[in-house]
């Protein structure tokens, strides 16, 4: 009996042994896998860091400023899915105006909130140009229309 109870607890403990082997090598690959994303995100961001320190510290200003660029700013926050803090950056990249955002390119808005961070690359401009064509026309029934149709500035599935 003792025989047996020896056997079972030697089958558990090389069991133990392979468990952990097998989870160290698991999450030895998990590890470099993330230190190699983070490494990337470092070098991007240290890149962020040299073009915002070459331009003096402040973003760069647009390089074709649209006509009436001067004109007063509208509140984009009126664009579903463009909450306060987007629409500060979509400001500092130059994009102040319905128009604006209505002729900005999907990859620039999608730039806009990448260079923001983390917690800003979930959001999908996909619509905001749509919006904004509308807005900027005064369209605002078409504009509230559209927007029921949306969640997040998302369409809604079957939306």
């Amino acid at each position: 009996m003792t025989y047996l109870i020896g056997e079972i607890v030697f089958c558990l403990v090389i069991a133990a042994v392979i468990g952990l082997g097998i989870g160290w090598l698991l999450a030895g690959f998990s590890v470099a896998a993330r230190e190699r994303e983070w490494r990337a995100q470092v070098e991007q961001l240290n890149q962020e860091n040299h073009a915002l320190r070459s331009a003096g510290g402040r973003p760069e200003p647009s390089r074709n400023p649209a006509p009436g660029a001067h004109a007063k700013a509208d509140d984009l926050r009126k664009i579903e899915g463009v909450g306060p803090k987007i629409a500060a950056l979509l400001n500092d990249a130059g994009i102040l105006t319905y128009s604006q955002l209505a002729r900005a390119s999907q990859r620039k808005l999608q730039a806009v909130l990448e260079a923001a961070g983390r917690r800003f690359r979930m959001h999908d401009p996909a619509t905001w140009g749509e919006q904004a064509r509308l807005a900027a026309a005064g369209d605002w029934k078409a504009l509230e229309i559209l927007q029921k149709k949306l969640k997040g500035g998302r369409r809604k599935p079957g939306g």
